[in-house]
């Protein structure tokens, strides 16, 4: 690569990327050699190293990293009847590969150094710390991050007789026209990393990692649902924001309150069936299935109320359909309820 397009790509990497709100800093931000690039974190999301650096990189374009996550469950085969039944079939866990190179160079400025024999070593055995996780660690997993560019076509501005759905400045719903999609897949490094040398100072090898949840989940949005009127709530993923990364908070003052989505067929809604004081937080986690009175002072551990839930219309208490999703929070009595729904949850893509 000639050096004028070299520094070209390094200032459109380095403008491209922006910091998210907590995030500890990539080391180094301004190496990556291209502006759409992986890294990986630890589980807690801290640590990042890019994949994209002039000492090591991402070779391939397409691949398993571009593929939709294999279904699982089969159609069902009776007697008589030609062929088979229909029946869904649900995302299953699934392996991400990336082909790599590596060098002996420094990867912050990709100059050679005096000996390039000891830089490709400290390379690969940064890398391998990385991707390799203890097993007293108690979690071997990681999270492998993606960035990739897509459009947003704008929405309306306003909502009307004609149109029922998110507008722009919904909660969700991204800035129109091109941005930088960030998001990560949790997964554990199951691969062997074996480097097919090609000189003393160059290898190719490729990172295999096993992803038992299926989707990248994006930026987290935290929408607030008043009551009476309804609140629209974007979900920008691919399929059903449900099975990971969304909780649900009752905040009092409320009285059996009911969370119903109005944008599933039939509507479907959670309710707890108990009183909320003013101060107190019923939490629900959706994919583990748990509701908790959240303890505040730090005292005293959250108290189960999970036997004070009932929910009807799908199989999750609380879900977001990909697209526009209408939210209405009801209490009983409803003249002093005052309190508030806040659900968070995180953009699922494939």
């Amino acid at each position: 690569m000639a050096k004028k397009e070299t520094d070209q790509v390094r200032r459109e990497a380095t403008a491209t990327w922006v910091p998210q709100t907590g995030a500890v800093a990539p080391e180094p931000l301004g190496s990556n050699n291209t502006a759409e690039w992986w890294s990986v974190r630890d589980l807690a999301g801290n640590n990042e190293i890019s994949l994209h650096q002039w000492g090591w990189s991402v070779t391939t374009v397409g691949g398993s990293r571009y593929d939709l996550p294999p279904k699982r469950g089969t159609d069902i085969t009776t007697a008589y009847k030609p062929g088979q039944i229909h029946r869904r079939k649900v995302p299953d866990a699934r392996m991400i590969t990336l082909l790599m190179f590596m060098v002996g160079w420094d990867p912050g400025t990709g100059l050679a150094p005096p000996d390039q024999r000891l830089q490709w070593n400290d390379n690969w055995d940064k890398l391998r710390r990385m991707v390799y996780r203890n097993h007293l660690l108690g979690d071997q997993r990681l999270r492998l991050y993606r960035r990739w560019f897509l459009t947003h076509h704008p929405l309306p501005t306003a909502r009307s007789a004609d149109y029922d759905g998110c507008i722009q400045g919904d909660p969700g719903v991204p800035a129109p026209g091109p941005r930088l999609v960030t998001a990560f897949i949790v997964g554990e490094m199951t691969g062997q990393m074996q480097p097919s040398m090609t000189g003393r100072f160059r290898s190719e090898f490729q990172l295999d990692f096993q992803c038992s949840d299926p989707f990248f989940y994006g930026d987290q949005v935290v929408a607030r649902v008043n009551r009476p009127t309804p609140t629209y709530i974007w979900n920008d993923g691919h399929d059903v924001a449900a099975t990971g990364y969304i909780n649900v908070d009752f905040v009092g003052p409320l009285n059996r309150p009911r969370l119903t989505n109005e944008s599933t067929g039939p509507n479907s809604w959670v309710q707890y069936n108990g009183a909320i004081e003013e101060g107190q937080t019923i939490r629900l986690v959706i994919s583990k299935y748990t509701a908790e009175l959240v303890d505040t002072t730090g005292s005293n551990r959250n108290i189960n109320k999970v036997g004070l839930i009932t929910n009807s219309g799908s199989r999750w208490w609380v879900n977001l359909l990909p697209g526009s999703n209408r939210f209405r929070l009801d209490s009983v009595p409803d003249a002093h309820a005052y309190g508030y729904a806040n659900i968070a949850f995180r953009h699922p893509y494939v």
